[in-house]
């Protein structure tokens, strides 16, 4: 059941943020079967973490992150090079190293910045080991696995026009929508996201508006997918969910209106969630919470 599923679900979504695996798996609790848990999501064959969407961490499946990474990753790589310079990675660095990461992984990335300085690249520490590593996975070279990098396996075909393919296929996760959230979505130029979504049709809708309370977590698509997020979002508590630095806050869906943010611990075996609220108390959460304790039981996020 969970391959299957799992497959059918990144085929809808064609991606989810991803910084860590419990990024994606907050993801795929509120939308999944009780049957379904973090271990189960960590676990699944058929899916890897690469550098994709936006230049970002997502988790994609196995035989789309090819033809993604050759359509997003150069876009992005070309993007972030004056911050790279800015780091002290330079592209003599670049043409340097990215060779020798490439013979090397797997391997982690303490072990792939010994190398490059050990071949005596003057690769700076910090920011600039993650830029690199970056550079290699929008370069069709690695992903990211649990343990560290491994060389990145070519399978599937590339689609005949691949912007106009992620198009559609964004449609069926995210429909109703428009170019423009698609060129947000996606980090495509807007030119570029018009043209592919030329001639395509909006598919059914699949659900209605969502009813009761859900806790979303960080990332979550209902956000990333669109541009204007005004239909569930009130625009005045914006700055409450975005706060700086791309990092969007888990939310409290109700009724399909985010109305507040959340965060958890864990204090031995008892869950803890606490609400802020943008107005009126919240209340019912007794359900999510026991939810989000079963889901994540097994395998605990840091966060």
């Amino acid at each position: 059941f969970s391959f299957f599923f799992f497959i059918f679900f990144f085929q809808l979504f064609r991606s989810l943020q991803a910084q860590d695996e419990w990024v994606a798996a907050y993801a795929i609790r509120p939308r999944t079967k009780p049957n379904v848990n973090a271990a189960t999501v960590s676990q699944t064959p058929g899916l890897i973490c690469t550098w994709a969407m936006r230049g970002t961490l997502h988790l994609v499946t196995a035989d789309d992150a090819a033809w993604l990474v050759n359509l997003l990753g150069p876009r992005f790589i070309a993007k972030q090079r004056g911050r790279r310079h800015q780091l002290g990675l330079t592209d003599e660095m670049l043409d340097s190293a990215l060779p020798l990461i490439r013979e090397l992984v797997p391997a982690s990335r303490a072990e792939i910045a010994k190398a490059v300085r050990k071949a005596g690249i003057d690769l700076p520490e910090g920011q600039a080991e993650a830029h690199l590593i970056s550079v290699a996975a929008m370069s069709g070279l690695i992903h990211r696995t649990t343990e560290g990098y491994e060389p990145l396996t070519h399978k599937g075909s590339e689609p005949d026009d691949p912007p106009r393919e992620l198009a559609r296929r964004y449609l069926e996760g995210y429909a109703p929508a428009e170019p423009e959230d698609f060129a947000v979505w996606s980090g495509l130029p807007l030119t570029e996201a018009r043209r592919a979504f030329a001639h395509l049709e909006q598919p059914p809708i699949r659900a209605q508006k969502a009813s009761g309370i859900r806790l979303l977590g960080h990332w979550d698509p209902f956000l990333l997918g669109y541009r204007d997020r005004s239909f569930t979002l009130d625009p005045a508590h914006a700055k409450h969910i975005q706060r700086g630095g791309g990092f969007l806050q888990p939310i409290v869906l109700v009724d399909g209106q985010v109305e507040g943010t959340w965060s958890r611990e864990w204090k031995g075996d008892q869950l803890i969630v606490n609400v802020e609220s943008f107005g009126a108390e919240i209340t019912g959460l007794e359900q999510e919470i026991a939810d989000l304790k079963r889901f994540f039981e097994r395998d605990r996020p840091p966060r």
